[in-house]
């Protein structure tokens, strides 16, 4: 549980540390490419996002009445997992966005398994099921999007960045 903590708190701390550089990432996705100044905090808030998610499935699994207690992991797991979200749905065509759908399910999962005894989870998982629906539509509607014609025809989508969106939609359809 002590690693646990350690765990928590320096994800928590890296996702504070990079949180107005996240958003400002995600709030201009058209400079969202390969050489954005930014993209480490986009990566630095993924890699936390996903560690927590781990962390709170780990130690779930392993204690599950002591977990639900803690409702500080719950939330911070919650904001990691709203992270992805953002990400997922405002910049689809980032090269690790397909690497996120399975941390998002496996959040969802353990929200929907711990709702029964944590009441912080009981209380976030119909936001989580709502947003984890949203990002993967989003994302979805992207890759049909991009197979279905030209980048000019894709809503949100610039045709300057159409060799990074390449390598995305190579990974969306394998």
């Amino acid at each position: 549980m002590q690693r646990a903590h350690v765990s928590m708190g320096r994800d928590i701390l890296l996702l504070q540390l990079h949180r107005s550089f996240f958003t400002e990432t995600v709030n201009r996705p058209e400079m969202f490419v390969s050489h954005h100044p930014y993209l480490v905090s986009a990566a630095a808030t993924v890699y936390s996002a996903c560690q927590m998610i781990s962390c709170m499935e780990t130690v779930y699994g392993k204690q599950p009445a002591l977990a639900s207690r803690f409702t500080y992991f719950w939330s911070s797991t919650m904001a990691g997992a709203l992270s992805l979200c953002v990400l997922m749905s405002r910049v689809p065509f980032c090269a690790f966005v397909p690497l996120l759908r399975p941390h998002l399910e496996s959040c969802l999962a353990l929200f929907r398994r711990a709702s029964s005894s944590s009441p912080k989870a009981e209380q976030c998982t119909p936001l989580l099921e709502e947003m984890v629906g949203k990002a993967n539509l989003a994302y979805t509607r992207w890759c049909e999007g991009l197979k279905a014609g030209p980048a000019d025809e894709v809503p949100g989508f610039r045709a300057e960045h159409a060799s990074d969106a390449r390598a995305s939609v190579r990974r969306c359809t394998e």
